[in-house]
């Protein structure tokens, strides 16, 4: 191992500049598990090849956000959304550069000048020598052999004591392993007791945090929503005969996939269930460092699934200081409902939004990517949500307040087409435009609670798929903006909102509306050759404004 750098001391060991609550982020590359021939015996399938690192150093520091990078992707704005609210960035570079990928080295140096003066280590997964000479510019380098997790864990143990103590340590431990090792021999193991049942979960709560998601700022007569869930009677117990002993565990990718789109065809009405591909659903679910899922097995060792739930993480607004925790999905086997599975992952959920600094908001559903905006209408398991102090009294946003998708077929429009649109004009969204959309998002953002809208937003910054932005002008000004998109484009928004899809393949679709105003905005011009349009979650007074022959309730 070698630490490489100009001033080396200055930054390790990590705990002298770290106080407690201080957050570390682990900034890492998405890459293939290291091989048995490299070390990678003690790997499990489907784990991230440098979660150890991440345990390794919640050991020393508990306060460790763990998000990966793709080396094609790059750093993203959700990632300087978390390096700057870390105190510590630990940058993990797994090898060379690979032509045709940017390189590792210059993708720390991006995050390097994000985070501005924060602490930024580099560690190197090979030979220094191998990479870029823009290396040598890093104040520390941390060189290992490679990521099996002995090389990691010996990795955070240096940057949390340096090089000497951590050298003692490590002959300590070994010293005493192999004490331990003589001492198993000699005495003789006494008989396993039988492993007690898993008592029930107690509720868990984040403080300020009760409803569906809290009110829009700004929000008139919504205070109530601001109040504590009242404290909730948890249900007796099932008779010692019917309890069991869940296992709570993240879920595995690889091989929990089929189960879990099983549960989802069948727990799902026939509308969201069926039309979803196991690839589509991989997709969604797919979200690497804001996504974190859970499956309840009747056994640690491969045992079978018999429930899930999907959580994600993301950013409400501009604001790189509020995140918003998305409770997307929780599904259990038929035969095994009442029997704990569903409170077990709900609670799992929550502890872990709990964990995460600066979540704020909790939300029922997920926007994007949207499994489902919410619970479907009239559905049986409201009662069992609101029982976990959910609001669902529908009396504004934020508290079950009704929402629909709402389907336009073009050739179904009544002859004289579109009503005039009141002196706007409109057309696609160039860069001079772009600021000004920025700013009506964020304001209706703010005014109505659409949470991750400008994210949504940001993402078409710079890139080929600006254009699929609608903007409404009077005169000179932008009053209203809207995302278009189709199938099988460069489009984020196509992917995070699967729904279309499974209308037909020319579907297309129209989503994040924000007027200002009382204006209304028409996008037929921008979706080009997609022939139906499906206009996703209109609250109940929007609803009413576009009841007109040729527009259906999805």
């Amino acid at each position: 191992m070698l630490i490489h750098g100009h001033r080396p001391s200055s930054l390790i060991p990590l705990s002298k500049i770290l106080e407690r609550g201080d957050l570390i982020l682990l900034l890492t590359p998405i890459v293939a598990p290291p091989s048995p021939a490299a070390g990678g015996q003690d790997h499990h399938p489907g784990q991230d090849p440098f979660e150890p690192l991440g345990r390794a150093l919640a050991r020393y520091h508990p306060w460790v956000r763990h998000v990966p990078y793709t080396p094609r992707g790059g750093i993203t704005s959700t990632h300087a959304g978390f390096i700057r609210r870390a105190k510590a960035v630990v940058f993990v570079i797994s090898g060379p550069h690979v032509p045709g990928q940017p390189s590792q080295v210059d993708l720390s140096g991006i995050a390097q000048a994000i985070g501005e003066n924060r602490p930024h280590i580099v560690v190197a997964c090979c030979d220094i020598n191998e990479l870029d000479p823009a290396v040598a510019e890093f104040p520390t380098v941390v060189q290992i052999l490679g990521y099996n997790p002995n090389d990691l864990e010996a990795a955070a143990g240096l940057l949390f004591l340096g090089g000497q103590q951590h050298q003692q340590q490590h002959q300590h431990q070994h010293q005493q392993h192999q004490h331990q090792h003589q001492h198993q021999q000699v005495q003789p193991q006494p008989p396993k007791e039988p492993a007690p049942a898993i008592a029930p979960a107690p509720a868990v709560q984040l403080p300020g945090i009760s409803s569906l998601q809290q009110p829009p700022r700004g929000a008139e007569d919504d205070t109530a929503a601001l109040a504590p869930a009242p404290a909730l009677q948890q249900p007796p117990p099932p008779p010692p005969q019917q309890q069991h002993r869940w296992i709570i565990q993240e879920w595995n990718e690889t091989s929990d996939l089929p189960a879990v789109h099983d549960l989802w065809r069948t727990c799902m009405p026939r509308q969201f269930g069926p039309p979803l591909s196991r690839p589509a659903l991989q997709r969604l679910l797919q979200r690497d460092g804001y996504a974190k899922h859970f499956v309840a097995r009747t056994s640690s060792a491969g045992g079978e699934v018999v429930g899930f739930c999907a959580t994600y993480t993301t950013y409400l607004d501009s604001k790189d200081d509020v995140l918003v925790g998305s409770v997307a999905a929780v599904l259990v086997r038929e035969d095994r409902r009442g029997e704990g599975v569903g409170r077990l992952l709900h609670a799992e959920a929550l502890r872990g939004f709990r964990k995460t600094r600066g979540v704020s908001r909790l939300q029922l559903g997920s926007t994007f990517p949207r499994l489902l905006y919410g619970l479907p209408a009239g559905h049986p398991a409201e009662g069992w949500f609101a029982r976990r102090g959910w609001r669902m009294d529908r009396v504004g946003p934020g508290a079950g307040h009704e929402v629909a998708d709402w389907l336009l077929a073009f050739g179904e429009w009544p002859a004289g087409g579109f009503p005039p649109a009141a002196g706007l004009t409109f057309r696609p969204c160039g860069p001079a435009d772009f600021d000004a959309v920025l700013g009506i998002v964020e304001g209706e953002s703010g005014r109505r609670g659409n949470m991750a809208w400008y994210d949504q937003y940001a993402k078409l910054a710079e890139s080929p798929c600006m254009g699929d932005i609608v903007v409404a002008l009077r005169g000179a000004t932008v009053v209203a903006t809207a995302i278009t998109y189709v199938m099988n484009s460069e489009n984020s928004s196509a992917e995070d909102l699967p729904w279309a899809r499974t209308i037909s393949d020319d579907t297309g679709g129209v989503t994040c509306i924000c007027i200002t105003g009382t204006y209304a905005i028409y996008c037929r011009a921008a979706l080009g050759e997609s022939y139906v349009c499906l206009t996703d979650w209109l609250a109940c007074y929007e609803q009413k404004m576009i009841r007109r022959p040729g527009i259906r309730s999805w």
